[in-house]
C-alpha cells in the first residue's frame, strides 16, 4: 500500500470541497466564518504558523485489518483558526468541526479515494487568557481502505 496517497488524497478531498461546505454550514447558522488558507499534510504547532486558517492532514496509524484484506488508518485533521474575539473564534470552530464531520457524512468514500470513512472523534482547543485568538479542532477520521487502493 502507498500510504502517502491515502494522505494526498483526502488533503485533496478537503481543499476542494471544504470551504464551500465551510459556507454552506456558516450559512445555515446565520455567522460569519473564515475561510482556510492553507492546506497541508504533516503536523506543524497550530499555535505558531505563518497562515491562518489552516487545515493539516496529520498521519496517525495504519494497520492491516485481520482479515488481511483490508487497511485500517486513523488520521488527524487539525484546523487552526484564527478570529478577532473569542466569541468569533467558538462559533468558528463549530462550524468548521460540523462542516468537516457533515462532508465525510455526505460522501464516506472522500471522492472515491478510500472504502469507507467516518469521524469518531473531535477535539476542542481554545487559548489561554491574553494569547492570541487561535483555537484548534482535532478531528480523527477513521478510515478502511481495500486491498484494490495498493
Amino acid at each position: 500500500m502507498k500510504a502517502w496517497d491515502l494522505y494526498r488524497n483526502i488533503s485533496a478531498f478537503l481543499k476542494n470541497r471544504l470551504n464551500e461546505k465551510l459556507a454552506s454550514e456558516a450559512s445555515e447558522d446565520a455567522c460569519n466564518v473564515g475561510y482556510i488558507n492553507s492546506f497541508g499534510i504533516g503536523w506543524k504547532d497550530p499555535f505558531f504558523l505563518k497562515e491562518y486558517n489552516a487545515v493539516m492532514v496529520v498521519p496517525d496509524t495504519l494497520r492491516r485489518a485481520d482479515d488481511l484484506l483490508e487497511y485500517l488508518a486513523s488520521v488527524a485533521i487539525v484546523c487552526a483558526i484564527k478570529t478577532p474575539t473569542p466569541e468569533a473564534l467558538t462559533d468558528q470552530m463549530g462550524i468548521y468541526a460540523d462542516a468537516i464531520n457533515n462532508l465525510f457524512e455526505d460522501d464516506p468514500t472522500a471522492g472515491d479515494a478510500v472504502f469507507e470513512s467516518q469521524i469518531i472523534d473531535c477535539d476542542f482547543s481554545l487559548p489561554t487568557p491574553g494569547a492570541p485568538v487561535i483555537g484548534v479542532v482535532t478531528l480523527i477520521l477513521s478510515v478502511q481502505l481495500d486491498r484494490i487502493y495498493e
